[in-house]
């Protein structure tokens, strides 16, 4: 093989070169792939091109595809205006100054475009001659140089070896999630929730407002005549569509520094997820998580702030309960935290992000 050349897909032939290889080396099926491209826009006649998703390859001497790489905007970055920082602050001291200076760089990230590099792969026979990091490299410049998209390139890396590799190609972990088990006998909650709740709400009527959609479709504190205590054993689990889905998860996450995620990734997530539609409303609002396709992981849970300031077991609490619905003896959630780098970001040189780099599909 010649020295390779990176070329963007712009016809149905290269498409096609990528999507078969994309076949063979992860399993999927063709099928997938073009949904998977036509969620983000995509006219697979190539008579017409996409900002929200680009395929780019490298094809050996005969032209056949041999490196593959698909690049798609998830979202935004999202970072809270008052984050970090104490405005009423007199501090001088050197190390605040840092903190002020990394924060005054992460404020300039929030509303930068979000794009990942996905399905990374090369044919087996041509591995070992730096293709597959050729692409990476090239397509992170192309998302991060200010002649560019302008934005922050995510990648995922499939196993904990692939850090170190990503880590040599000008990427940093991003903190993602922690990840634990909730098992259905797990099912002893914790006593006191009105006394705790009364140390955190000093408003009285606050005892009869629990998490929900209020009347103008939007989630918050809402009147509820039963009061907090509707956590029942007995968990309620209803189906949510991806305008609902993102309303509580933006909500949920409004205090952190994450990627708020675009309508075709929703979209993305809600195709990947249980039977195509395992986003799911937990309680009428206590929580909110996407259902793995294979019904056994949960790839996103996220509580809402009341419950998880009442408790830091809820979330175990919940993934229990949510496994018993789903008739499971166990199930694996996925919840903001430091546990799992599952995204890692380049941004410009100057830029660290600590915040959820939320990645809800497997």
């Amino acid at each position: 093989m010649n020295d390779f050349v990176i070329e963007k897909v712009s016809s149905r032939e290269k498409y096609e070169g990528l999507r078969d290889l994309w076949v063979r080396i992860f399993g999927d099926e063709p099928g997938f792939v073009d949904a998977f491209y036509e969620t983000f826009g995509a006219d697979l006649s190539f008579e017409s091109g996409s900002d929200e998703i680009s395929g780019f390859v490298i094809c050996n001497d005969d032209g056949q595809v041999v490196s593959a790489l698909t690049l798609y905007r998830c979202g935004s970055m999202y970072v809270p205006k008052e984050y970090g920082l104490d405005p009423d602050s007199d501090e001088e001291d050197e190390e605040y100054e840092e903190y002020a200076e990394y924060i005054a760089a992460l404020l300039d990230l929030d509303g930068l475009p979000v794009y990942v590099s996905y399905a990374i792969c090369t044919d087996p026979e041509y591995r070992g001659q730096g293709l597959a990091a050729a692409l990476t490299e090239y397509v992170r410049e192309l998302v991060t140089s200010d002649t560019g998209l302008r934005g922050i390139s995510l990648v995922s890396p499939a196993e904990a070896s692939l850090i170190g590799f990503y880590s040599e190609l000008g990427y940093r972990e991003g903190f993602y999630a922690s990840e634990g088990i909730g098992f259905p006998e797990m099912l002893e909650f914790s006593e006191g929730f009105d006394e705790d709740y009364d140390d955190l709400y000093d408003d009285p009527e606050a005892e009869s407002m629990m998490w929900g959609l209020g009347p103008d479709g939007m989630p918050g504190l809402i009147e509820d005549e039963d009061g907090f205590d509707t956590f029942e054993p007995e968990m309620s689990v209803t189906r949510a569509d991806t305008t609902i889905y993102d309303r509580y998860r933006e909500a949920f996450l409004s205090d952190t520094v994450h990627v708020s995620l675009s309508s075709n990734m929703l979209a993305l997530i809600r195709m990947c997820s249980l039977d195509g539609d395992g986003l799911l409303i937990i309680n009428g609002g206590d929580a909110v998580a996407v259902m793995g396709e294979t019904g056994r992981i949960a790839d996103e849970l996220l509580v809402s702030p009341m419950l998880m300031e009442i408790s830091s077991e809820i979330e175990a609490e919940i993934a229990a309960r949510l496994a018993k619905s789903f008739g499971l003896e166990r199930l694996t959630y996925r919840t903001p935290g430091y546990g799992i780098s599952q995204s890692m970001y380049a941004a410009s040189a100057d830029h660290e992000i600590t915040g959820y780099f939320g990645f809800p599909i497997e």
